[in-house]
């Protein structure tokens, strides 16, 4: 709902929720992504609960893939002070992160045949967990039914080039769950196509993965603000 993201070799659509680092308002500032104007109810929806059911299940199945990995991010989380995506809002001291709801303040969210080139991510979470599925789609959201597409839409999968390992995108009935080391692992998406005749506008299925991590940018506004005396009025926006 806040637009495709742009970013180099890369095709169909990533978009984002949670918190950033922002360029306006000084060094200190913070805030959180945006919708597209049109979309504010849309996003307002998200906000009054489904995202914290979206973070809780990403939280559950992250711990029961890699319970260390996912120690270690929160761990980071909480002395850094970094809200987690679905935080509605901040109004305590940034210096006392015991009180904060903190976690990955990124989701991401991609579609309609995303893939990209192989990098490492700007990020300072110690790892990054994703699930990658495909299913069917109606009107452009998913209808919750993981099956009968997986001769329509093929690729997409997981890799990392380091070391010559891919994951597949999800059969039918299959979720795929995925951890890696965020700054450090070179990894991508490969192309993924829908069979000849078919097109992303017009499919009923599609591909869609989900990751959460902890970006650079925002941790390093967080550490201004703490260098300015902590939390002060105006340097975090609320959601809405």
């Amino acid at each position: 709902m806040n637009g495709p993201a742009k970013s180099g070799g890369g095709h169909g659509r990533m978009h984002a929720f949670g918190w950033k680092g922002s360029f306006a308002g000084g060094v200190t500032r913070f805030d959180q992504y945006a919708p597209r104007p049109g979309r504010e109810d849309e996003w307002k929806g998200l906000t009054d609960g489904k995202i914290t059911q979206v973070a809780r299940h990403l939280v559950n199945r992250f711990g029961m893939l890699y319970r260390h990995g996912l120690q270690e991010v929160e761990g980071h989380a909480a002395k850094e002070g970094i809200p987690r995506f679905d935080a509605a809002h901040v109004d305590l001291d940034i210096g006392e992160p015991d009180n904060l709801p903190s976690g990955a303040n990124s989701l991401t969210v991609t579609c309609d045949g995303f893939s990209n080139i192989h990098h490492r991510d700007r990020d300072t979470s110690p790892w990054a967990f994703g699930i990658f599925w495909s299913g069917k789609s109606k009107g452009g959201r998913f209808t919750g039914e993981v099956s009968d597409v997986s001769e329509e839409i093929s690729g997409g999968e997981f890799w990392w080039a380091e070391y010559g390992v891919a994951v597949g995108a999800a059969p039918d009935h299959v979720y795929a769950e995925v951890a890696w080391r965020a700054p450090r692992d070179y990894h991508g998406t490969l192309a993924c196509n829908l069979r000849d005749g078919l097109t992303w506008k017009t499919a009923t299925m599609n591909r869609w993965a989900c990751s959460m991590q902890i970006t650079k940018r925002l941790e390093d506004k967080i550490k201004a603000t703490k260098a300015l005396g902590g939390y002060k009025p105006g340097h975090v926006a609320t959601r809405l």
